[in-house]
């Protein structure tokens, strides 16, 4: 039998990136779309469910983690991360006095897991039981005191019980473990502001707006306390907002609800790609930017991630904030070509041919047997006038390609460069 034990986590997929940190969803936060699920068979194995709840619970179907869960706890009742799965999922659907136990299972078997205490405060606090709260997420920072959340948390319960000077002692230890989260400066601002030190709040909050220009939380606050410390902040704070409360009714409900889910969860990589994703739609193009950043920042080591946020900008026509996000990808995965080819391909559609070819050629390097790349290098060594080496890398191409889709694409390029047949 396993110890259930694993530490913190996210989870990304690869093109909606919605990874979520689960064991710590709060019940009203924005989820991303939901995906069909798979069924499960029967000779699955604790493995399997358990990534199966994960993935339930990351992509919002929470009734689907519950059976996924309960069906790996009839193969081990002691696994802590499962229990701990299932008291969130339960918690999600406001089961909880059923989510609490779920939590105090993995504890009573795994009385050092923090994830748990953690999750526990997080459902005592919704219930304002706010004294079983402060027990959980003390035991949580002093099992693990590394993890940001834990002291947001501790800050946050503060705030609401008219501690402020404590909450400011959590959210700046919080802060010293994720300096660069504008989330953390506003609720720093917030609590400092409860404890009557407003200059100090106005600094905090604009601190926030540095490291965040969508954080209409703390313009707000600027605009409403700023007056008596800076009247010429106070009206950069207006002009700041404006782009912002000029957005259609609905989409500006839509814009709320993204930004509320940053604040619930601003340790989360998925929460800040969402609200980055959505501000391309608006063409709100720095923020977005800022916001897309911010999820690789938190997401440093997931070469698919770069690469899929530097596609999102280049069908945004962002093409100079895309090609950063392909060369970090290609970076951090040395054998992947598809950020390379990715990245030719954006000198290659503005007529950069000079730029594109040792992008296309190191691509080859990497997928010698993939004709894509083949035909991609091909093309643009003949519109850069070289016509003998883009026949020769077409023609290796089309060997490769077979039956497939791209032969015929190869095939027509050949035909085009004089002399071939």
């Amino acid at each position: 039998m396993s110890d259930g034990k694993s530490g913190p986590f996210y989870v990304l997929a690869v093109c909606a990136i919605a990874a979520l940190t689960a064991c710590e969803r709060p019940a009203n936060e924005a989820v991303p779309a939901a995906v069909e699920s798979q069924p499960v068979e029967t000779a699955a194995d604790l493995p399997t469910l358990l990534e199966r709840a994960r993935g339930a619970l990351a992509t919002g179907q929470a009734t689907q983690a519950t059976n996924f869960a309960r069906q790996g706890l009839t193969l081990d009742s002691t696994h802590a991360e499962l229990n701990n799965l299932l008291a969130t999922a339960l918690a999600i659907q406001g089961q909880n006095g059923d989510a609490i136990e779920a939590a105090q299972r993995a504890l009573r078997h795994h009385p050092d897991f923090a994830l748990a205490h953690l999750n526990l405060g997080g459902i005592y606090f919704r219930l304002q039981q706010f004294e079983n709260t402060e027990t959980h997420l003390l035991l949580a920072v002093e099992l693990d005191s590394n993890q940001p959340s834990l002291h947001r948390r501790l800050a946050d319960l503060y705030r609401t019980t008219q501690r402020p000077e404590k909450a400011v002692e959590s959210i700046r230890r919080a802060s010293e473990l994720l300096p660069q989260e504008a989330a953390f400066a506003y609720l720093l601002g917030v609590s400092l502001e409860q404890a009557g030190a407003v200059a100090q709040a106005v600094e905090a909050y604009q601190r926030a707006t540095e490291l965040d220009p969508s954080m209409v939380e703390a313009w707000e606050r600027i605009r409403v306390v700023g007056d008596q410390i800076d009247t010429e902040l106070v009206a950069t704070a207006s002009a700041s907002l404006e782009k912002f409360q000029d957005l259609d009714p609905q989409i500006a409900a839509q814009f709320g609800q993204l930004r509320r889910a940053i604040l619930s969860s601003p340790e989360d990589p998925a929460n800040h790609y969402h609200l980055g994703a959505f501000l391309l739609t608006q063409s709100l193009w720095e923020p977005a930017l800022n916001k897309l950043q911010r999820t690789t920042h938190l997401q440093p080591d997931d070469a698919r991630l770069f690469n899929h946020i530097g596609g999102l900008l280049t069908r945004s026509e962002q093409l100079d904030d895309a090609l950063p996000f392909y060369l970090q990808a290609a970076d951090i995965d040395p054998k992947d070509a598809t950020p390379l080819l990715n990245a030719g391909s954006l000198f290659a559609m503005q007529g950069k041919a000079e730029q594109a070819l040792p992008l296309y050629k190191r691509a080859l390097e990497r997928a010698p047997e993939n004709p894509q790349v083949h035909y991609y290098y091909g093309i643009t060594l003949h519109s850069a006038g070289m016509p003998e080496e883009a026949r020769r890398i077409l023609e290796a191409g089309l060997e490769l390609a077979g039956d497939s889709q791209i032969t015929e694409m190869i095939q027509k390029s050949l035909n085009t460069i004089p002399g071939d047949g």
